[in-house]
């Protein structure tokens, strides 16, 4: 597996997941051939051993010191260097959530004040993704988008950390609720997890994923499935949206609403969308 180098004064999260390089991705048409992408370059990379930066930019900028804190053009060209000179690594994972967020979301800067306030300072100077992938090519390294699949945040109803309004939302989920994934009654809505079935779920993701790689000339993506969501009770609790049911009823001849199903059998239909 990948070897995660500890960040110079500040020890990184470590995470493993799956990576993936791009072929053009400019058509919401070919999603289903990103996906496959993505497994063949997951093997690829690890077969090599690759040594992986893993970067979460929003949190290095407030909790991190010197360097590490990636706040200024320098920094970012120091820490590359050092990753790639003094931890020999190949790959950089650059977590572009602060974009993502600004050009797709609803913020509520009540909530994370402090969060907003940083990047808003920091991007007025300079473009922190531009000077990443800038540093990151000069020394030889390959950087890739972090971006997450999973995570498109909820109403203000529902608490963040259990006391304060959840602090974003895309507007996609705003405007089309319908495509969260929604549980057996029929009543319940995973809040900010996209249910892939619907083609127009898959279009919007691979158009966010094609305009940022296009912008920065990214080496590759990395998709990665965490959520700040509010997790299931159970695993299988959601996933019960309009298409799922209706495909598995033409397949397999049972109205999962109501009838006991094959559980395997729909987890890997959902599974083919995805």
């Amino acid at each position: 597996m990948g070897i995660y180098c500890q960040m110079k004064k500040n020890d990184t999260q470590r995470e493993e997941r799956a990576m993936t390089s791009y072929r053009c991705l400019y058509r919401a048409a070919i999603a289903l051939a990103v996906i496959v992408l993505v497994n063949m370059v997951v093997s690829a990379a690890w077969a090599q051993k690759a040594k992986v930066i893993y970067v979460s930019w929003g949190d290095n900028i407030l909790l991190s010191k010197g360097d590490a804190q990636l706040d200024t053009p320098d920094k970012i060209d120091r820490q590359m260097r050092f990753w790639k000179e003094d931890c020999a690594a190949d790959i950089v994972l650059w977590r572009v959530s602060s974009r993502i967020i600004k050009d797709y979301y609803v913020t509520r800067p009540a909530s994370s004040m402090a969060y907003y306030k940083k990047v808003a300072e920091i991007e007025a100077v300079f473009d922190p993704i531009k000077a990443a992938v800038k540093a990151a090519h000069k020394y030889k390294l390959r950087i890739y988008a972090y971006t997450t699949i999973n995570d498109w945040g909820a109403p203000e109803s529902i608490l963040y950390g259990g006391n304060t309004p959840f602090p974003w939302q895309s507007r996609f989920t705003i405007e089309h609720p319908q495509y969260q994934v929604i549980d057996r009654s029929q009543k319940e809505y995973q809040y900010g997890v996209l249910e892939y079935a619907y083609p127009e779920a898959r279009q919007y993701i691979v158009r966010q994923i094609s305009k940022m790689v296009r912008e920065y000339k990214y080496d590759g993506v990395y998709l990665c499935t965490r959520t700040h969501s509010r997790p299931a009770e159970q695993a299988d609790k959601y996933g019960f949206n309009k298409p799922v049911v209706e495909e598995y009823m033409k397949r397999y001849g049972v109205d999962i609403l109501k009838h006991d199903f094959d559980l395997e059998k729909w987890r890997k239909l959902r599974g083919e969308y995805f």
